[in-house]
């Protein structure tokens, strides 16, 4: 399968598209599912609903049905912002422009016996949960979870930053939420204490002691502004501090219904991504503020739906000798009634993000006759039991 662009989908347009339509866009995009998406999706859980017996019941019917969708079209999970943010703060580069999706699964890397070398990608914890839940399995503490995560979504504790919005009172009230952030911007750019914003961020960030030791270790060695120390940490706390001046002035509200503080968590993925699909007009504002880059795109959750009913159409109904043409130049999409996905295709193509729809020509592999299939099989399977401990299993037919 051809990798396609990062395209980062917030719940209401995951909940939006069928299988067929996610099987049309994993066709031509590397769907992208943030770690704030697990949390809402396991949030509807405790949504309950009425069972036949007219008693409540919690509603697993939907978090398989979303589950599923993840699992059958091999979307990506993002790594954690959190997790990020503290390796860009210890020294590590956090790469926002390549277009890599930051995914730390376990692995494991042996040299076998026979000189070479195997390495097994383990699943992760939050892939073997959405498995669990496509099952219908849902472990004890996933529902308590999901019943704080409901209780969060309703009571927001903004008081716990009272200091901060306090702070964030301007003299002039900004009127426009792009004001609003060039002041925040500007506050906190050239702040004078820049150590002080590090140590909010690594306080915020709930962080152990030994890390921000750490952390200080370097800082104190080379001080510097928070942006050149740790640029995409600072690009989260710049989204931070933005919501908490939007509270103190009084252009953005969070409650239960309009859950502010739970959509503004989207954007900290941002900068990996090449497009954002959403059907939040919160979403649609905060992009113009965030969604910076050039070779950016936002998608209205229903545009993208309509396009990809057009996409999954051909691939099913259109005729066969046009579809293995635009194989050979997949992730590109078919020249046909797109035009909003195109764009996100033209644009890419026209800043050298990707190459151009020529360049791909011809890029289908050969298909594999079933003997090939079956040995590259033995293969695997072979050097999977022996990094799982089976120290014969490559000498064994």
């Amino acid at each position: 399968m051809v990798t396609g662009p990062p395209l980062l989908l917030d719940k209401s347009t995951l909940q939006s598209l069928n299988p067929s339509k996610m099987e049309a866009l994993s066709r031509h995009f590397t769907v992208v599912i943030p770690p704030i998406l697990l949390w809402e999706i396991m949030g509807d859980l405790y949504s309950k609903k009425r069972n036949a017996s007219n008693e409540d019941s919690l509603n697993t019917d939907l978090v398989q049905e979303i589950a599923n969708k993840i699992v059958t079209h091999s979307a990506v999970l993002h790594t954690d912002y959190r997790t990020l943010c503290i390796h860009n703060m210890l020294g590590n580069p956090v790469t926002s422009s390549s277009g890599y999706i930051p995914n730390v699964p376990a692995m494991i890397i042996k040299d076998t016996p026979d000189g070479g070398t195997a390495a097994l990608i383990d699943q992760s914890v939050e892939m073997a949960m959405i498995f669990n839940w496509q099952a219908g399995i849902f472990s004890d503490k996933e529902k308590i979870f999901a019943a704080e995560y409901r209780k969060e979504k309703r009571d927001y504790d903004w008081k716990k930053y009272e200091k901060q919005i306090k702070e964030l009172e301007f003299p002039v009230k900004p009127t426009t939420l792009t004001t609003l952030y060039d002041l925040v911007n500007k506050k906190y750019s050239s702040f004078q204490n820049q150590r002080m914003l590090i140590q909010w961020y690594c306080l915020k960030l709930q962080l152990t002691p030994v890390a921000q030791s750490e952390i200080f270790r370097r800082y104190d060695s080379n001080p510097t502004t928070f942006q050149r120390f740790a640029p995409y940490a600072f690009f989260c706390f710049l989204v931070d501090m933005f919501f908490l001046a939007g509270l103190a002035n009084l252009l953005i509200t969070t409650n239960e219904k309009s859950k502010t503080h739970i959509d503004v968590e989207y954007i900290y993925y941002l900068p990996f991504v090449r497009a954002f699909s959403s059907s939040d007009k919160f979403h649609a504002k905060l992009w113009k503020i965030f969604g910076v880059e050039e070779n950016q795109s936002f998608l209205w959750g229903l545009e993208l739906s309509s396009e990809l009913n057009v996409l999954k159409n051909f691939w099913e109904s259109g005729k066969e000798e046009e579809r293995s043409q635009i194989r050979k130049y997949l992730p590109y999409p078919p020249q046909t009634d797109c035009p909003e996905i195109a764009k996100i295709f033209k644009k890419l193509e026209d800043s050298n993000v990707m190459m151009s729809r020529n360049s791909y020509e011809g890029n289908c592999a050969n298909e594999r006759t079933e003997e090939e299939k079956k040995a590259l099989v033995d293969s695997i399977m072979k050097k999977y039991r022996f990094l799982k401990g089976d120290t014969d299993s490559l000498f064994l037919n």
